[in-house]
């Protein structure tokens, strides 16, 4: 005690000097002197840390943190984070940010596993939390009544109430079906129904369009679009025994942080009424939605750049999908499931964009004939953007998946349900539908006691500002991945619980998820089997690239068995060069080649020239042997600016030193700016990254 009451005089010394500072320069220089009183905070802090225990330390910095916020009267407020003290100010539009003391790198104090030094991402650095901005919630322009609805029972009905609040006399409706047609560029349509003005059955449609008049007016006043689940006669599953259904949700662009800072509502419902694991070493393998998506459905590696390292075929333009060997199929044929496949954003779906489709609906329930024709009506075309009518897009989709999930609560289900409009491109977007997305998990919790739920992203924010910082680069890389089971199975299964917890600490990625959704058709028919394996397992070896996360992971396992290439490997650090250095400048050139030899055959692209180096760092040697260079070779990290388009892009650079040096760019080349309609003379998704279209 008489060791630690010294420092912790400091600390609360520099605790209430600074803070009286602060509240004294408040409308002045602020941010200067809270950073400059966060700094000593985190000395005084690492002062006691030297002295005693850690976990005795943050039990005094929290009781300081406390005093601080009483100090301040409300108006701070302090916490103890993993990365230090926590800071939060409340602004005059009551908002509020935070702000971690650390300013350490985030593989400082990072344990190696014998093969990857994972890093640790702190949501509200500054670095990073200076991007959050709180957004403003969805409000749908009314600009019509909800004048039908259709119910559980399949019948679609004039809703009397909105009429009369409309002032509508005689509202008489029409309604026709839709759905699948000869591929995914076409549907079935059907006739429109006699006129109604109560209620008609729509039993057999999944898919349901309306139109409705009122009194002489010869116009539509209302039209609408309603989905519903219309069960499919299949067997049940022989073995007696009901098979454990998944359910994927996929939040597009969204890495573990942004999770974190965008979704406190749907994290929390999470864990109240989940046991929920966020796997905090989870990475992506490939560079946009589609390699990553395949990855993890396919367990295949798809390369657009190099079809001689592809597991698939690359033209996606003249090849359907139809026989591709994606995990649904596994479900489905094996084991009986009831399968859905839902996409809410038709312009950028996974399998239609740059790509061909598929001939028939991939799944029991596919909703992407729905979203495509909501997509192009009048309706979505006068809708406020992220809604259709009244509703918010991403909530028909929500209520689709969720009605699987009620209509087969007796059957084993596979679904997949992926929001991509609301993230992809921005950033704090996603706040949005963090109430929804929460509401859903809360809902559906009676419908899931026999589910594995899996919330996942196929990556980070790949644009923006935030993508120049090096937390921001990390956060690409590292999309969100969270692992519930019902609280039932992780109370009675205590072991499967602690595998899943262990390999949260490790390296992951999307070809594990598909290893986890292999390991489930294969022996899913229990939760009892599951946990028993475990007794039974093997160590796990390297030489595979997927392992069941509900299985124990490789404690040494580095980026190359994994299969993740250099450009977005999280395992190692990089020491920065100046941007000035013949060494780095040539690396930026070297890159900016590479990009005009794969534009060569492109006439209709701008050659591009190097107009400034952005960043230039050194990779560190890695632990694991695989990924070290030979003694002869160092690897940059780069990132360039490009003329004509100020295009900005980022490479692993590689010089190797012999007779003569060699400059190579052996991976990919990831584009970290948006680029617009800038390539719209070209059709190739992997070119449309680098053209810059010349004009006639």
């Amino acid at each position: 005690l008489s060791t630690v009451l010294p420092h912790y005089a400091i600390l609360v010394g520099l605790v209430f000097e600074h803070l009286k500072r602060v509240q004294r320069m408040m409308n002045q220089n602020y941010n200067g002197k809270l950073n400059f009183f966060l700094r000593q905070c985190r000395r005084a802090e690492e002062d006691i840390v030297a002295v005693i225990d850690e976990k005795v330390a943050l039990a005094l910095v929290e009781k300081v943190a406390l005093a601080a916020t009483a100090f301040s009267g409300g108006r701070f407020g302090f916490g103890v984070g993993r990365g230090g003290i926590v800071h939060r100010v409340f602004d005059r539009r009551g908002q509020f940010g935070w702000i971690d003391s650390s300013n350490r790198s985030p593989y400082k104090g990072v344990g190696r596993g014998g093969g990857c030094r994972l890093p640790t991402l702190h949501p509200w650095a500054p670095e990073v939390g200076v991007f959050y901005e709180k957004v403003a919630p969805l409000r749908c322009h009314r600009f019509q009544h909800e004048l039908t609805y259709l119910n559980e029972n399949g019948w679609l009905c004039v809703n009397e109430s909105a009429a009369r609040d409309a002032s509508y006399r005689d509202v008489s409706c029409t309604s026709r079906c839709f759905g699948a047609g000869s591929d995914d560029w076409s549907q079935t349509v059907g006739q429109w129904s006699e006129p109604f003005d109560r209620c008609r059955p729509v039993f057999s449609c999944e898919f349901v369009e309306v139109s409705c008049r009122a009194g002489a007016w010869p116009w539509s006043v209302y039209t609408n679009f309603h989905s519903q689940i219309v069960p499919k006669p299949k067997p049940l599953p022989t073995t007696g025994r009901q098979w454990l259904s998944v359910l994927v949700l996929v939040v597009d662009s969204t890495s573990q942080s942004n999770l974190q800072r965008c979704f406190p509502k749907l994290v929390e419902a999470l864990r109240a009424n989940y046991t929920s694991v966020l796997l905090r070493g989870y990475a992506k393998v490939a560079d946009n939605s589609f390699p990553n998506a395949v990855a993890a459905f396919t367990g295949k590696r798809f390369d657009p750049d190099d079809a001689a390292k592809s597991e698939l075929p690359v033209d996606l333009r003249h090849e359907h999908f139809d026989h591709w060997p994606l995990i649904w199929r596994q479900f489905a044929s094996r084991r009986q499931h009831v399968t859905l496949f839902a996409e809410d954003f038709p312009p950028f779906n996974l399998f239609t964009y740059q790509a061909a489709g598929f001939k028939q609906p991939p799944t029991d329930h596919y909703y992407r004939p729905f979203a495509w024709r909501v997509w192009r009506s009048f309706l979505h075309l006068r809708s406020t953007h992220l809604c259709v009518g009244n509703t918010p897009t991403h909530r028909m989709l929500l209520d689709y998946v969720g009605q699987f999930l009620r209509r087969y609560s007796d059957r084993p289900t596979f679904a997949i349900g992926w929001l991509a409009e609301i993230t992809h491109d921005w950033l704090n977007q996603g706040q949005v539908a963090d109430a929804d997305l929460a509401d859903f998990f809360n809902r559906a919790r009676p419908f899931l006691t026999n589910t594995v739920t899996v919330l996942v992203s196929d990556h980070g924010l790949r644009f923006g500002d935030i993508r120049h910082t090096r937390l921001g680069r990390l956060e690409e890389n590292m999309p969100a991945m969270v692992v519930a089971l019902p609280d039932h199975a992780a109370d009675r299964y205590p072991k499967l619980l602690e595998t899943l917890q262990r390999n949260a600490a490790l390296l992951a990625t999307h070809y594990d998820l598909h290893a986890t959704l292999l390991d489930l058709v294969d022996n899913g028919d229990t939760w009892t089997t599951l946990e028993r394996r475990l007794a039974h397992a093997r160590p796990p070896s390297t030489a595979r690239r997927a392992h069941s996360l509900l299985l124990p992971l490789p404690q040494i396992r580095g980026c190359a068995e994994a299969d993740i290439p250099d450009i977005y490997c999280v395992c190692q650090a990089t020491v920065r060069r100046d941007n000035n250095e013949t060494e780095t400048l040539r690396a930026g050139q070297a890159l900016v080649d590479e990009l005009n030899r794969r534009l060569a055959g492109e006439q209709r692209c701008a050659t591009l020239q190097l107009d400034r180096l952005l960043y230039a760092g050194e990779l560190e040697t890695d632990a694991d042997p695989a990924q070290q260079p030979t003694s002869a070779t160092r690897r940059y990290l780069i990132q360039v600016q490009t003329t004509p388009g100020s295009g900005h892009f980022e490479a692993i650079v590689h010089h190797r030193h012999h007779h003569r040096p060699q400059w190579t760019v052996p991976e990919d080349i990831s584009r970290i700016n948006r680029y617009g309609n800038q390539s719209f003379c070209v059709d190739n998704a992997v070119l449309k990254k680098y053209c810059f279209c010349q004009k006639n």
